[in-house]
């Protein structure tokens, strides 16, 4: 589904201007942002934009400058967010939730020259200048660094990865609003409809939905406290419009209290789409989900190096087993395979109009994922059915895909490995029933240590992409060549994960 809108594609600067001066003239009173307590209409939405917008402009911030965005509130990092596309200044997601040391490695990495935040707390914790858009000084001393991205650039993204493989990808104004016309070209949700997203606006996929809400003029839905059922959320705040991950309706929806009850009704009947935003979503959610849930479930395929890549409706979802439904009119997809075309199951190829080239500072990554700077490769083997849907099969490398993020089985060895009582570990996937996969580690030690040490020495270095089980062994299998056989260990630790869940 094509949106018709009259508003510019060719820039996200004017794309943005475009969306809050329309909708504040022709549904000024409309609720554009609900939180919790909190509505704020359209009107509202723009002056809000344009105080910060202001505040900006006044600090007579120097060209080139990269600024952080850290907020714990939604509401705020959006605001920030809009009034810099606007400023066309360049700004980096930095979210406030991960450790410590991975926001240090992001500022570094990155060369973010200043933070905004709700308050200017901590001043030197991350290494450069912290304020609140309150707290901005008329004459700022800041000193521009250099940029390992084009000073074009006004969104950069730290994507998947943990502490030690993160991949960075920056996007001009034209780049991103090329993205925002993909999004749009999957858009099902109208004007003054009500929509949420489990995941938070710090997240590069949540963030672009929630501005592609916004140019429709419907009504973004936002909490800032804990959601115990997410069923009984979505009835009470009329959400018409749900978009989940994999795990995420696995354990916030089928695992719902609501659901417990025995009935033979839908539990969100009134449910306009519920999406699902990730390749590998195996078919007993699918089919729980329609039977149980909501049947308007729609699959959308993509990558937060790309976009939108293709989407499946409801009819193709009932009948037809994995599939991720048609290609966008905008992208091109090709099955390849040795590097030439095949009818064949095979690597998935992308491309589109104005997408980047490469990652940030890593040739070898962007070789790999972009290997003529004309195309993109998401790392997904599948093919196409006879009627034009696209099937993914799998991932064509080691990646474990954990709650819609990519991580690296090396990068979390490194991190167990950095352990003082861990001599070597070997990190791998297990795939559980109806979930994502999760990712589990091996480890020898060589001096008695709890399980427990080892999972809070991972929370404190990697977050919420630490390994969800650890098994110590006395050794780890290997071949002749001295390799670590890793199906034999999952063949090992299965069964004993299954008892635990």
């Amino acid at each position: 589904m094509t949106m018709s809108l009259n508003f510019s594609l060719e820039d996200s600067q004017r794309f943005v201007t475009e969306v809050l001066d329309h909708y504040a003239i022709t549904q000024p009173d409309t609720i554009a942002i609900e939180n919790d307590n909190l509505a704020i209409s359209y009107q509202k939405l723009k002056q809000l934009v344009n105080d910060w917008q202001q505040a900006l402009e006044q600090a007579n911030l120097p060209k080139g400058l990269c600024i952080g965005l850290r907020f714990h509130s939604q509401i705020g990092h959006l605001i920030c967010h809009l009034a810099l596309l606007k400023q066309n200044i360049t700004q980096v997601i930095i979210d406030p939730h991960d450790p410590v040391q991975l926001q240090q490695n992001t500022v570094m990495t990155l060369a973010i020259d200043l933070i905004l935040q709700e308050t200017a707390e901590n001043q030197q914790q991350l290494g450069c200048a912290i304020h609140s858009i309150e707290s901005l000084p008329d004459s700022p001393q800041f000193q521009v660094s250099a940029k390992p991205y084009s000073q074009d650039s006004v969104l950069v993204f730290s994507g998947s990865g943990t502490t030690s493989s993160p991949k960075h990808f920056a996007f001009t104004s034209t780049q991103y609003a090329a993205m925002l016309k993909r999004g749009l070209d999957a858009w099902v949700i109208k004007n003054q409809e009500r929509y949420f997203c489990y995941s938070r606006l710090n997240f590069v996929f949540p963030q672009r939905q929630a501005l592609l809400c916004l140019s429709v003029g419907a009504c973004l839905v936002l909490s800032a406290k804990p959601i115990p059922d997410l069923i009984q959320f979505v009835r009470k705040r009329q959400v018409e419009h749900l978009l989940l991950t994999a795990n995420q309706a696995q354990q916030f929806i089928l695992n719902s209290p609501s659901l417990k009850t025995p009935t033979e009704d839908l539990v969100l009947p009134h449910l306009k789409s519920l999406q699902l935003s990730s390749s590998l979503i195996k078919q007993r959610l699918r089919s729980t989900i329609m039977a149980k849930v909501t049947q308007q479930l729609y699959i959308l395929y993509g990558a937060n190096e790309f976009g939108i890549i293709s989407m499946a409706y409801p009819e193709q979802v009932a009948n037809q087993p994995g599939t991720v439904g048609e290609v966008l009119p905008n992208v091109t997809v090709q099955i390849m395979h040795d590097g030439e075309k095949t009818s064949q199951p095979g690597a998935i190829r992308v491309t589109g109009a104005n997408m980047i080239q490469g990652y940030v500072a890593d040739p070898t990554a962007s070789q790999k994922s972009f290997p003529d700077g004309e195309c993109y490769l998401p790392n997904d083997t599948g093919f196409f059915t006879a009627d034009g849907q696209l099937i993914i099969e799998g991932r064509s490398d080691d990646a474990i895909l954990y709650t819609g993020v990519n991580l690296y089985p090396r990068a979390l060895e490194e991190v167990l490995e950095a352990h003082p009582a861990v001599t070597e570990a070997a990190v791998f996937p297990i795939s559980l029933p109806d979930q994502d996969d999760i990712p589990v580690a091996a480890v020898e030690v060589n001096q008695p240590i709890e399980v427990k040490l080892l999972l809070s020495f991972c929370q404190n270095q990697l977050g919420w992409k630490r390994p969800q089980h650890i098994f110590i062994i006395d050794q780890l299998p290997r071949n002749r060549a001295g390799k670590v056989l890793k199906r034999q260990l999952k063949e090992m630790v299965e069964s004993k994960i299954r008892v635990r869940s």
